[in-house]
């Protein structure tokens, strides 16, 4: 894998090129590139006064910057030094961005204020419950990383992510959403975290402007009815979630209905007004290939390690058992994408070094 600075030489150049004097140089620590919030305040701070607005979109392999220049125009650059015509774009930015040089890392394009309110809106916060005598050790969070990866790479909005394990407290979390009122919640639960869920989801439709709940996880496949009798503007995915964020943020924008949604249970009326619906609503999930999605974002393994955490990679995803009680859809086992998986083990690997992580088990 490419070293990081090879990534912050780029976004020097770019901002060069956006109008920066003088570009600072790296950041101390090259785990800003973990985090695209993070990274766009790093930015911000850096360039303030020569710069407009900043953006930072894309999964961590394929980071994007736009940086709105002074006498107009904006640059984007792709942080992995791959051309910009190479990548898979969403149907959205191919129809809004014109990009000057396609077949480089770094072109001028023009970015009109529409597809500026899709980079930057929905702000999502995905949040995982945690019990702590139920795992004493932190776990880094596959799930909702996984689904933060499939937000990321539909440019829609911006994602922030929250582990109880890492110290966060239910009332922290509660907060944090009061405070900084994301427009989606996601909220991962798992079996034993019904107490934490039921409480989560009281405090955040008792907020006079809740914002749009999504609860996935294995606990709520098993009490899905339960839940939307208790919470009927409650979605609840009823899959791994990656399919189900994508299309739930272009529903967002407007731009499908609410029961196009892929693996989505809910009852009542789309967001936003139309016909109440007296039954509870389950959409019939998708057939998509679920190789693509087991690579995760990265932004909590730091915290993970820094906690003596543990941390996971899957390789395969899915069951080859159909066992009548489980509650979980059974899905074939299949192995992960051999280079994704060969990319992520080595960007892990680098950020385990660099907090003393000794032991590595292969199972």
């Amino acid at each position: 894998m490419e070293h990081l600075p090879e990534h912050f030489a780029r976004l020097s150049t770019a901002l060069r090129l956006a109008g920066v004097r003088a570009p600072a140089g790296p950041p101390d620590h090259d785990e800003l590139l973990l985090d695209p919030l993070a990274l766009r305040g790093w930015v911000e701070r850096r360039c303030a006064g020569q710069v407009g607005r900043v953006r930072v979109a894309g999964a961590l392999d394929r980071r994007l910057v736009f940086v709105e220049r002074s006498e107009g125009g904006w640059v984007v650059a792709d942080l992995s030094g791959q051309p910009h015509r190479s990548r898979t774009w969403p149907v959205w930015a191919r129809e809004q961005l014109v990009l000057n040089q396609p077949a480089s890392w770094l072109s001028l394009t023009h970015l009109d204020e529409p597809a500026l309110w899709r980079l930057s809106r929905p702000s999502v916060l995905l949040a995982a419950l945690y019990h702590p005598e139920t795992f004493p050790l932190p776990r880094f969070p596959l799930g909702i990383s996984t689904v933060a990866r499939a937000a990321r790479e539909t440019l829609l909005g911006t994602v922030a992510l929250a582990d109880m394990q890492l110290g966060l407290t239910l009332d922290n979390l509660v907060a944090r959403v009061r405070t900084n009122r994301p427009d989606v919640l996601g909220v991962s639960a798992t079996f034993g975290q019904y107490d934490l869920l039921v409480r989560l989801l009281e405090a955040v439709y008792a907020l006079a402007d809740p914002p749009l709940v999504v609860a996935g996880g294995s606990l709520t496949a098993r009490v899905e009815r339960v839940l939307l009798e208790r919470f009927p503007r409650l979605l609840v995915a009823r899959s791994g979630g990656e399919a189900t964020i994508g299309a739930l943020l272009a529903h967002w924008h407007g731009d499908c209905d609410l029961d196009e949604v892929p693996s989505l249970g809910y009852v009542g009326a789309p967001r936003g007004g139309g016909l109440a619906v007296g039954r509870r609503r389950t959409a019939k999930p998708v057939t998509r290939d679920i190789t693509l999605d087991v690579v995760p974002e990265l932004d909590l393994l730091p915290a993970t390690f820094d906690r003596h955490g543990v941390a996971q990679l899957e390789s395969s995803r899915g069951c080859t058992s159909y066992c009548s009680f489980c509650p979980r859809c059974p899905v074939q086992a299949k192995m992960a994408n051999g280079v994704c998986a060969e990319l992520d083990v080595a960007r892990w690997v680098r950020t385990a070094d660099c907090r003393g992580v000794q032991n590595y088990l292969a199972a």
